[in-house]
């Protein structure tokens, strides 16, 4: 209870003194809880949830472009959701190709479409292809239906 009451102090923080939690629709009981991590299910227009990880302990605001599951999977697949563009930086690691067209339509929505058809060519010979500094979080759809589809493998570090 007391591991709760931190993360909930965290979450009820980032407010400000005009604003109320509850106000927004927050209820002690509507929070989920797994060994890493709470998930509050309250948003507002630019948000559509809130996590809280235990350790270490920290408070992560879901955009809105998506919903709360796939923000959560893009967490635990280790894509980073800082607030600002700059902070977002991710290693993506192609393991293989299936369905090349899906895999460029996909890298297509978070990287230049130059560097896609230049990586690409380069890479595809001998993957699996490194793409380095990246901000995957506008690519987290395309990549959540890349792996439901099977169009290629991949890793986020």
């Amino acid at each position: 209870m007391e591991a709760f009451r931190e993360a909930e102090a965290v979450f009820l923080s980032s407010f400000s003194p005009e604003t109320s939690a509850a106000e927004l629709g927050y209820r002690r009981e509507s929070v989920l809880e797994n060994d890493n991590a709470y998930y509050i299910p309250v948003g507002w227009i630019g948000c559509s949830g809130h996590l809280v990880t235990k350790r270490p302990l920290r408070l992560i605001a879901f955009g809105s472009y998506i919903g709360s599951s796939a923000h959560i999977w893009a967490h635990y697949r280790g894509i980073s959701m800082a607030p600002l563009g700059r902070d977002r930086r991710n290693t993506l690691r192609i393991l293989s190709i299936s369905d090349l067209e899906s895999t460029v339509r996909v890298l297509k929505t978070f990287l230049d479409p130059k560097r896609v058809d230049d990586e690409l060519s380069l890479g595809l010979s001998s993957l699996p292809l490194e793409l380095e500094g990246i901000d995957l979080y506008f690519g987290i759809q395309g990549l959540l239906q890349a792996e439901a589809n099977d169009w290629f493998r991949f890793e986020v570090r």
